[in-house]
């Protein structure tokens, strides 16, 4: 279950990332993308 805020500035700043390991090569930098769809200050 999603965690519960009491108010909208709670969960600004927490965006997910996801790791993004197939645009990387095997011991190359770690690719990170963001999940902005999941911010609720859309920022």
């Amino acid at each position: 279950m999603a965690p519960i805020h009491d108010g909208i500035s709670q969960p600004i700043g927490h965006t997910p990332l996801m790791r993004l390991s197939a645009l990387s090569p095997e011991g190359g930098a770690t690719i990170l993308g963001k999940l902005e769809y999941l911010n609720p200050g859309g920022v």
